[in-house]
């Protein structure tokens, strides 16, 4: 369908801006804690415009541009929402651990005074096994031994999909163990140079091209 009435693309171009610039607020407030749950509705809803106007064959250049423009502004905070999203479920989010160790120390606190106001004297031995609990509940926390970590190959093959379609761009056909074979040979190497579990992999839009980059932690 060739687009004869720029001003119809270029509206919905307009009211993508807006709803892009409301999702970003959305998940900020949900990041800060000031929503309870991810703003998944809204997301969707945009994605739905986004794909409108990357199906539109715009012939004003301007908005064409503008069109990818945004596609491009998505894609990179895509990759930062899923990525605070997945440190959120494991527990690794700072926002989370901050909060964690403020509710743990006035706790410590009221131990230590209930100690002494039981025992004028003060049991040394009461406050370190006290201290030493709270510490054991820190460390329980921030490094769970049985919490099970999300396949990494299978959030890269996913967002890498989300963002050749986010790109106009027709997905791959390969399957994540797919993927994960041909990237054995590069997460080897990375393997060796930062230490398995030291970095991430990223889905990035260079240009329209869609590609794979780590970063370490």
């Amino acid at each position: 369908m060739v687009e004869n009435a720029p001003e119809t693309a270029e509206a919905l171009l307009k009211r993508g801006e807006l709803q892009l610039k409301a999702l970003t607020a959305r998940y900020d407030m949900y990041f800060q804690g000031m929503e309870r749950l991810e703003p998944s509705v809204p997301r969707q809803q945009f994605e739905r415009l986004l794909q409108q106007l990357l199906d539109r064959r715009v012939t004003n250049t301007a908005i064409n541009f503008r069109i990818r423009q945004l596609s491009r502004r998505y894609q990179t905070l895509f990759s930062k929402w899923n990525r605070i999203c997945r440190q959120i479920e494991e527990g690794t989010f700072e926002r989370d651990v901050k909060r964690a160790r403020q509710r743990l120390v006035p706790a410590a606190g009221a131990s230590g005074r209930g100690a002494g106001a039981a025992n004028p004297g003060g049991d040394a031995a009461q406050v370190s096994r006290a201290e030493q609990g709270i510490e054991v509940d820190i460390d329980v926390f921030e490094a769970p031994p049985t919490a099970p970590r999300p396949d990494p190959v299978v959030d890269v093959y996913r967002n890498y999909q989300a963002a050749r379609k986010a790109a106009g761009l027709a997905p791959v056909r390969l399957t994540p163990d797919g993927m994960r074979a041909r990237l054995a040979p590069q997460l080897a190497r990375l393997d060796a140079k930062y230490g398995a579990g030291n970095y991430t992999l990223e889905v990035v839009d260079e240009g329209g091209s869609i590609g794979i980059k780590p970063r370490q932690r």
